[in-house]
């Protein structure tokens, strides 16, 4: 059961550690641990190696695009330069990654890597089960939190000290790694190779988080996917029952999680996960209300929507809470005005779905803001690459998918 018939496009080892590195410098452990952007620069460095500046081709729209970006965040004096220097190295290093290879050629890799990160991860369950300790040194987290170090795959102390079984990947918390792995269904998708192998992977992978987001959104890009299995299926009828059972066993499995994780009416009995990042958009857009032309500052969340959650929520209540600026889209609109609307436009409604169907794109826009607005991605690699990806167009002539 295989959506079409594309081979994979060929690709060099280069680029294959190039699109490695790309994930890995999108706020993973290592990256976290390892250097941060001292990484991107390293990383832009060798990019240079491969290819002399001046030798780039640069398409038009993305030029227009960063200087766009650029000049909204510049005239804002909140505006961090430190933020500003960081986003000009993602845009050569995004830039240097359009120049070397096609989305074709990045999606596939992208796929190859997360399949074998989502297989390997999966150790986790045995980790947390007999108690394995890592002879290398623990990662820390963006939280402070240590996690064991198994190269492909990190483990919560916490997780194995309280017997939570969730699957972080090699990103420092669970929401985190989802939105990788959903990313390698959407490309999938797009390409026209999602295997049933492939697809149980995710699957299974995607359940292993317990990311409430993670769930919802492979739910919604298995709609397409079934879609595609049912309707060039040549047994209908047996696909549409296997499809029925499948989504009554979600509504039934699924539904309580869901009212349980938003449900209650008090802190006591919400989940704290779910209110910070609520409080994360009202304080966004209170603040986007406040200063609706230019925002209140690009890198300045720390400065402003901190001091100012306070002040709304009442320190109590924020120290509770905790918001930790988890909104990614609505932040960064809130600190660099409504027009920042247009930016994020690639990266939710991106070209390279072109050659799906309109109710299919619409999905793939949904599951983009949920995932990108429930984590805080704006400020990394996989942000800029998906945008200038976004403009680029698969030129691919098929209207659906189809199933051989």
């Amino acid at each position: 059961m295989k959506l079409n018939s594309n081979v994979d496009v060929d690709y060099k080892k280069r680029d294959f550690f190039i699109v490695l590195f790309s994930v890995l410098l999108s706020k993973s452990l290592f990256y976290e641990n390892f250097g941060n952007n001292l990484l991107l620069g390293a990383f832009l460095g060798y990019l240079i190696l491969i290819i002399k500046p001046l030798k780039l081709t640069l398409k038009k729209n993305i030029v227009i695009y960063m200087l766009f970006f650029i000049t909204l965040i510049t005239i804002n004096q909140e505006t961090k330069l430190s933020s500003v220097i960081v986003l000009l190295i993602r845009f050569s290093i995004a830039l240097y990654i359009v120049h070397l290879m096609s989305f074709k050629i990045f999606a596939d890799v992208y796929i190859k890597i997360m399949y074998w990160v989502c297989l390997i991860s999966l150790l986790y369950v045995f980790v947390i089960f007999f108690d394995i300790h890592s002879i290398l040194p623990n990662f820390i987290g963006t939280d402070e939190r240590p996690l064991r170090n198994f190269l492909f795959f990190g483990v919560s102390e916490n997780f194995i000290k309280y017997g939570i079984y969730r699957n972080s990947g090699l990103w420092w918390e669970p929401g985190a790694y989802q939105i990788f792995v959903n990313l390698a269904f959407v490309f999938a998708l797009v390409r026209r190779n999602i295997t049933l192998k492939l697809y149980i992977v995710l699957g299974v992978t995607i359940i292993s988080t317990v990311s409430t987001t993670g769930i919802l959104v492979f739910m919604m890009l298995s709609l397409i996917y079934w879609k595609g299995v049912i309707r060039e299926s040549k047994n209908k009828i047996f696909y549409i029952s296997i499809f029925s059972v499948f989504s009554v066993v979600v509504i039934v499995v699924g539904l309580p999680f869901i009212l349980l994780k938003f449900g209650g009416g008090d802190v006591a009995q919400k989940s704290v996960s779910f209110l910070s990042r609520y409080y994360d958009f009202i304080i966004s857009y209170n603040m986007l209300l406040e200063n609706p032309i230019i925002g209140y500052g690009f890198g300045s969340q720390i400065e402003n929507a901190i001091p100012y959650g306070m002040k709304l929520m009442g320190r109590i209540e924020y120290e509770l809470i905790k918001p930790t600026g988890s909104d990614g889209l609505t932040m960064l609109i809130a600190q660099c005005g409504v027009i920042t609307i247009a930016l994020i436009k690639p990266l939710i409604y991106p070209k390279y779905t072109s050659g799906l169907s309109f109710s299919e794109r619409i999905i793939i826009c949904i599951s983009f803001i949920i995932m990108f607005n429930t984590q805080n991605f704006v400020y990394f690699l996989i942000f800029s690459l998906l945008c200038f990806y976004g403009m680029i167009s698969m030129q691919v002539k098929e209207t659906h998918l189809k199933v051989k």
